[in-house]
């Protein structure tokens, strides 16, 4: 119908298809970013994990070498 507002100009509708092509395109790369992120937690985990291992490893070290010198 000429002269109807939702319809918009031909600019308006080429805006639409290309805001509907990039939010086809961010939704199809949704799991594999989910997929990304769940990898980094893991990696996350084990890298707090190692790091409290060191921590542990150091304070052992630091009570082992403090406790001889007092000797």
């Amino acid at each position: 119908m000429p002269g109807n507002d939702r319809e918009g100009g031909p600019e308006e509708r080429v805006y639409r298809v290309q805001r509907q092509e990039r939010l086809r395109r961010i939704r199809g790369n949704l799991p594999h970013m989910e997929a990304n992120l769940r990898e980094m937690d893991e990696h996350l985990r084990e890298l707090d994990s190692h790091l409290r291992h060191e921590e542990e490893e150091s304070e052992r070290w630091h009570r082992k070498w403090d406790d001889a010198s007092e000797d």
